[in-house]
């Protein structure tokens, strides 16, 4: 009964991983598709130029 447990409950942490890795991958997509549209982009970049330096140090 204990060993079954184990497998169900190691089962469900799985399934959590793995649906919080396809929800980053989705919000990733998102943003990256979002902020690429060059108004918004500039809006950002001119509102915040620590957002400047993250943008192009890490994303793009």
């Amino acid at each position: 009964m204990c060993y079954h447990y184990t497998i169900a409950h190691y089962l469900f942490l799985d399934a959590k991983v793995l649906l919080f890795f396809v929800t980053a991958n989705f919000w990733a997509t998102f943003f990256q598709l979002f902020f690429q549209r060059s108004d918004i982009h500039d809006f950002f970049l001119q509102k915040n130029p620590k957002v400047e330096i993250f943008w192009r140090e890490y994303i793009a």
